[in-house]
């Protein structure tokens, strides 16, 4: 039912300074580094955060506690909430979820099911990674974070920060906080008394300014399926501040759904570690091939090398490359179409090793046509910390189901610029999927029918491979993407 709500209910009060108050039941703060900002809360629970050229802003609506009782004293812990985003802009990092503080231990909290960025929240949140866990039956990454002389509700000190950050964003839907905490806890993250648990919005910039609006025309948490009795709103101070790099996610078109044909399994091959046959090791730019297998190594800069097996598996190692690739797979002669050769697959596995200031990447299949003369690339999977964003095409078709997960779909134009045919000018189509994956089978003919549905029709095949590909625009990417198991088929 809340999903479907789309105005606010009952009394409220607009904020424009920094504030923490209450309506009602109901304890909110609004915080912000520069800018031009307001918030409005509601007794209902729900609110508006808007915000013009800020540095940092958030503003959260929810329940304070007294910081006297354990979660499991106060009782189990739910959120409903909303979101709708309107002309947000220079957005470098954020956070749409739960918020919240425990005293003694002294911890600052976030669950986050949504972003108000182009991209999630990536490894930089947290110096610990713990891992990825389905919670609350999505699946969340967990993080652990010390902050030294930092400003809490309790001035500046030392504290640890606790993440949850969802794999799928969502702008709708009911958090169990409580289940959170529970997982926290097995990871040895154990809150201390809770201060608060709100529905946070915060958007923030590390250039001129974020701009936009978060509404959350339903939000309330909430205890055991009904509010909590008596909450008592305690003055906050000002929250954290996290350090961002360039991250990485898009919001959702229609999504559409491809008939998909059966794939290999993945079980047997998901657990393959090892090489197997006759190798080639290439240390120079060469195109070549071993038995049935095509393969290409290419670089600028760096000392690089690949090794390939007849078996189509390969290994890819790159130190200070400006950009390098590798890639196996099946070589055409450019006089059939995809319909012609026939229904396509491909199967890998990925294993990183020491991968470093990697800028971008794309780990998937890779090839061209001609007649016209295309670049394609479906992309499972990223040597970089972040998802290739909406930089690698001009036009960006939308996010669509394709061979049973979501792809971004983006056409590109690249003008006098280096092919299979010298320099000269030609298209790009890419599929990138939301969710990388380390293993797997790719419906590469899914991919070609979708973009064909789109305007986006191939030529005549040169080539489908396996690829792994990592670029640097700083001082050169370093490390290995080994794929003990890559295999193109029809």
């Amino acid at each position: 039912d809340f999903c479907a709500v789309t105005k606010h209910t009952g009394k409220s009060v607009t904020e424009t300074d920094i504030n923490v108050g209450s309506i009602g039941d109901i304890g909110y703060e609004i915080w912000y580094q520069g800018g031009e900002n307001s918030a409005t809360f509601y007794e209902d629970g729900s609110f508006t955060c808007s915000f013009k050229k800020a540095g940092d802003y958030l503003c959260r609506s929810g329940l304070s506690f007294d910081s006297t009782k354990t979660h499991e004293e106060i009782g189990h812990l739910y959120a409903d909430f909303k979101l709708i985003k309107k002309d947000t802009e220079d957005v470098d990092y954020s956070y749409v979820g739960v918020y919240g503080w425990s005293r003694d231990p002294l911890i600052e909290y976030y669950v986050v099911d949504n972003w108000l960025s182009q991209y999630r929240p990536g490894d930089w949140v947290g110096e610990k990674k713990h891992g990825d866990y389905i919670i609350d039956g999505a699946e969340y990454t967990v993080y652990e974070n010390t902050r030294y002389n930092a400003p809490s509700i309790d001035g500046e000190t030392t504290f640890k920060q606790f993440f949850s950050i969802r794999k799928e964003a969502r702008d709708c839907g009911t958090i169990d906080i409580t289940a959170h905490f529970k997982k926290w806890e097995e990871l040895g993250m154990k809150l201390g008394k809770l201060h608060e648990a709100k529905v946070l919005g915060e958007a923030g910039s590390i250039h001129d300014g974020t701009s936009g609006t978060a509404d959350f025309p339903y939000a309330k948490v909430y205890v055991s399926g009904k509010p909590a009795v008596e909450p008592t709103t305690s003055e906050v101070a000002e929250p954290t501040n996290t350090e961002v790099a360039e991250p990485t996610t898009a919001p959702v078109d229609e999504p559409t759904s491809t008939e998909v044909a059966e794939p290999t399994p993945v079980t047997d091959f998901c657990a393959v570690t090892k090489h197997t046959g006759k190798s080639v090791t290439e240390t120079d730019i060469n195109v070549g091939s071993i038995g049935d297998i095509g393969y290409e190594i290419w670089y600028q800069g760096g000392e690089n090398s690949a090794t390939f097996y007849e078996d189509g598996s390969f290994t890819c190692s790159f130190k200070k490359a400006g950009d390098y690739l590798c890639r196996s797979g099946l070589s055409f002669d450019s006089t059939k179409t995809h319909e012609e050769i026939g229904h396509l697959y491909a199967d890998f596995k990925l294993i990183k090793k020491d991968t470093e200031d990697v800028d971008y990447s794309y780990v998937g299949v890779y090839g061209w046509s001609r007649d016209p003369l295309i670049e394609y690339y479906v992309v499972d999977n990223w040597l970089s910390q972040y998802r290739p964003g909406d930089w690698v095409g001009e036009k960006k078709h939308g996010d669509y189901i394709i061979d049973g997960a979501e792809y971004t779909v983006y056409e590109n134009t690249r003008y006098n610029a280096p092919s299979i045919d010298g320099e000269t000018t030609f298209k790009q189509f890419f599929s990138i999927r939301k969710e990388a994956r380390d293993c797997g089978t790719i419906d590469i003919t899914a991919h070609f029918k979708k973009w064909e549905e789109l305007g986006m029709k191939l030529g005549k095949l040169h080539e489908a491979k396996v690829l792994g590909e990592a670029g640097s625009i700083h001082d050169g990417t370093s490390g290995t993407a080994d794929f003990p198991y890559a295999k193109v088929y029809v």
